[in-house]
């Protein structure tokens, strides 16, 4: 791992990406759960990220852009460190860690659907938990759908 790299940490239903900076530490969008339009840009050490999750070196649009000066990418990412925006679909941890790298923020995690493999009907609690069996679905287009079992 060098300095300026993503890194993808799985999650139970996505991953969560990080920024390395060099010496066990990442830098990372976090939302804040109380406003969800709000978010934090946190250095934290990569253990404690992890927090046992497996994860994996991914710079998943080297094909699509040039990175930026690895110098470029942790100085930036310093930079952004506290308060900053946060949308689940228009710009989460994955924009922020692609927007360090290449200066472009994209995701393509988002574009999934979560089910009830019981019900499939998509109607019902607020949150994945309450029912405890759902599961991801791709979507056709890049719009979020969260369903679960009634």
């Amino acid at each position: 791992m060098i300095p300026g790299d993503l890194i993808a940490i799985d999650r139970v239903v996505h991953k969560h990406w990080t920024v390395y900076i060099g010496e066990d530490e990442v830098v990372h969008l976090v939302p804040n759960y109380i406003r969800s339009s709000e978010g934090e840009v946190r250095r934290d050490k990569l253990s404690d990220v992890l927090n046992g999750d497996s994860y994996q070196v991914n710079n998943l649009l080297d094909d699509k852009y040039k990175p930026r000066d690895p110098d470029v990418i942790v100085k930036e990412a310093k930079k952004r460190i506290g308060p900053s925006k946060y949308d689940d679909v228009n710009y989460n941890c994955k924009h922020f860690a692609t927007e360090m790298r290449y200066g472009k923020p994209e995701s393509r995690q988002v574009g999934v659907m979560l089910t009830c493999p019981g019900c499939d009907s998509g109607i019902g609690t607020s949150s994945p938990r309450d029912c405890g069996m759902w599961r991801m679905k791709p979507l056709r287009s890049k719009e979020v759908k969260e369903t679960f079992c009634p």
